[in-house]
């Protein structure tokens, strides 16, 4: 299963939703929006990148 059928499949309130992927592209990115994710990173992800976006979209929530 990849990650936009995981998000198909899952039921996420209340929960800031990020989807990290090794093969971006701006298809998957928009099916992932279109999924309602938060945001849509591609690999590699700096550690204080992520933690300064979970907090921001935390913040927005």
């Amino acid at each position: 299963m990849d990650g936009l059928e995981g998000l198909s499949k899952a039921n996420f309130t209340d929960t800031v939703t990020i989807m990290l992927t090794g093969y971006p592209s701006l298809v998957s990115g928009a099916q992932a929006i279109d999924k309602g994710v938060d945001a849509y990173l591609p690999k590699p992800v700096k550690p204080e990148e992520l933690l300064m976006l979970i907090k921001t979209k935390k913040a927005s929530a």
